[in-house]
């Protein structure tokens, strides 16, 4: 499961990258009360911006959690088209 220091760090990356920006940042943080609802927004939301967001958030998850990032067997190459992620998902939240 993912921490809320891990994910915060996670957001602060990704709107460093400009795969958010701070309305969409500051929405994920107050719309989801539980943290894995916060990691479940922020997947899907990065999902639904294409392939360029979710390299960018697996090499910030890579950066920030090296550990989680092997336990989900993730790497920037596991972005594929059409392939699906629920399986990282499911566990980064879980």
């Amino acid at each position: 499961m993912v921490s809320l220091e891990v994910l915060t760090q996670l957001l602060d990356g990704l709107h460093t990258d400009r795969v958010f920006n701070t309305l969409e940042k500051q929405a994920i943080f107050e719309e989801n009360a539980a943290t894995a609802n916060k990691a479940r927004c922020t997947i899907d939301d990065a999902i639904k911006k294409g392939q360029e967001a979710c390299r960018k958030m697996i090499q910030r998850l890579q950066l920030i959690d090296p550990s989680l990032s092997y336990q989900l067997g993730l790497s920037s190459s596991s972005v594929h088209p059409g392939k699906s992620t629920l399986f990282y998902s499911a566990t980064f939240i879980a």
